[in-house]
């Protein structure tokens, strides 16, 4: 049993079920035209590591699940560098209110890619870069957890 416990296997279905998978392998199709490779922006249409039912590699419910997402009371929370936004949604789907924040979206495909999965994923995103002691463009808004997983 992982970190979620008995709800663990209901829950998982049920965040798979939610996913509209045709719209996601289109998506896939229009950007992904040759193999990527696993350090490039594009190894996150690899939705086996990054978010389904995988004994090994469930990433995202992973890390929901060590931050107690599934037993808080709903709270606001800015993922930066959420790239194609699988956490923010697992969050979502768990209760909570979800922002993500990104990089200004570049003309390669790579990042064009980001805009539709958190489009499909029906999640907020900002568009920001951070720049040393600059405010961030929408801090009115006030969060509970901050998250930033694998940004340089």
């Amino acid at each position: 049993m992982g970190f979620l416990g008995k709800r663990e296997p209901s829950f998982l279905s049920v965040v798979e079920s939610r996913i509209d998978w045709k719209r996601f392998s289109g998506i896939q199709s229009k950007y992904l035209t040759e193999e990527h490779d696993e350090i490039g922006p594009l190894k996150y249409f690899d939705h086996n590591k990054y978010l389904r039912i995988n004994k090994y590699l469930r990433i995202n419910i992973d890390r929901a699940a060590e931050l107690k997402l599934h037993e808080r009371e709903p709270a606001d929370i800015l993922d930066i560098g959420c790239g194609f936004g699988y956490f923010l949604f697992i969050a979502k789907e768990m209760g909570h209110e979800v922002v993500g924040m990104d990089f200004m979206e570049g003309n390669h495909s790579d990042t064009a890619s980001y805009s539709e999965m958190i489009d499909m994923f029906g999640v907020e995103r900002k568009l920001h870069r951070i720049e040393r002691f600059e405010p961030l463009s929408f801090t009115e808004r006030k969060f509970d957890l901050i998250t930033a997983f694998q940004i340089f």
